[in-house]
C-alpha cells in the first residue's frame, strides 16, 4: 500500500515537471510572435497545459489543449493583452528546428479603450474623427463622445471587420438629451468633415495588421473597458511568423 502511493506521488511529481518543462518550451517558441512584442521588456505569453496529467498525452504525442495567456504586449503599437486556447498541439521536426501544429483553436486580443483612443489620435483618420474624443461602452455599442455645434455629442458606434480592416459605422447619436439616427442628426447636424460633428459621424475604417498564415480575424466585441478581437486558428503549422510568411523562431 506504502509502495503504491509512493509510486503514485512520484509519478505525479514527474507528471508536473514535464508540464512545466512544456508549458517553457511552448513559451519560447511563442515568443517569437512577431506582433505580439513588448516594447518594456515587461510583456510575457505564458502557457498553461492544465492540472490533468500530461504523460498520457505525451504518450500519443498530442497536448489536448494548451492556454495562453499575455499581458503588456503590443500589437501594430496598440497595447493588448491575449486569451488563446489551443487544441490538439503537436511539436514537429528535429530539436533545433521543430514547430508547433495545433488541429486548431481561438484567440481574443483585447485593446483598452483609453489606448485605442490615443492610437485614433496619433493617426490621420483619429485626426479626422475627432482628436478629442473619447470611447466608453454603451449598451452593445461604442460609444465616441466629443464636441459638436450643440455641444457635447456622443455618437454609438456599431463595429464590424471588413476585409482586414475594422470599421467603425455611426448608428445614433445622444445630443441635448436626445438620441437621433445618426442619418437624421447628419442631417440636422450637417455632415461636414470640417464640423466636429460631421467628424463623428463619418463611417470610418481602420487596417488591422496582417496576420500570418493560417489565421485570420472572424469577429469584434466589446467588453467594459476594452474592444475584443477575435481570431481563428485554423488547423495545421501554429502562425508564429511576421505574418508575410518569414518565420522568426529559427
Amino acid at each position: 500500500m506504502i509502495s503504491a502511493v509512493v509510486l503514485g506521488s512520484g509519478l505525479w511529481g514527474l507528471d508536473r515537471v514535464l508540464a512545466h518543462r512544456i508549458e517553457q518550451r511552448i513559451e519560447q517558441r511563442i515568443s517569437c510572435l512577431s506582433a505580439l512584442r513588448s516594447q518594456t521588456g515587461a510583456g510575457r505569453i505564458s502557457a498553461d497545459v492544465g492540472r490533468g496529467p500530461v504523460i498520457p498525452d505525451l504518450l500519443v504525442g498530442e497536448l489536448d489543449r494548451v492556454h495562453l495567456q499575455g499581458e503588456d504586449l503590443f500589437a501594430d503599437g496598440v497595447a493588448v493583452s491575449l486569451d488563446a486556447d489551443l487544441t490538439g498541439v503537436r511539436s514537429t521536426g528535429s530539436a533545433g528546428s521543430s514547430r508547433l501544429s495545433t488541429t486548431g483553436g481561438a484567440a481574443t486580443l483585447t485593446v483598452p479603450l483609453t489606448a485605442l483612443a490615443e492610437r485614433l489620435s496619433r493617426t490621420g483618420e483619429g485626426a479626422r474623427a475627432g482628436r478629442a474624443a473619447v470611447l466608453s461602452r454603451h449598451g452593445d455599442s461604442l460609444a465616441v463622445s466629443g464636441q459638436g455645434l450643440l455641444g457635447a455629442v456622443t455618437v454609438l458606434v456599431d463595429l464590424r471587420l471588413r476585409d482586414g480592416t475594422l470599421v467603425f459605422s455611426p448608428a445614433s447619436v445622444l445630443v441635448a438629451g436626445q438620441q437621433l439616427p445618426a442619418r437624421t442628426a447628419r442631417d440636422l447636424l450637417g455632415g461636414d468633415e470640417r464640423t466636429g460633428a460631421g467628424r463623428l459621424l463619418q463611417e470610418r475604417t481602420f487596417d488591422l495588421p496582417d496576420l500570418p498564415d493560417g489565421s485570420r480575424w472572424e469577429a469584434v466585441g466589446l467588453t467594459q473597458t476594452g474592444l475584443e478581437l477575435r481570431v481563428a486558428l485554423d488547423a495545421g503549422p501554429l502562425p508564429i511568423g511576421s505574418g508575410d510568411g518569414r518565420n522568426l523562431c529559427t
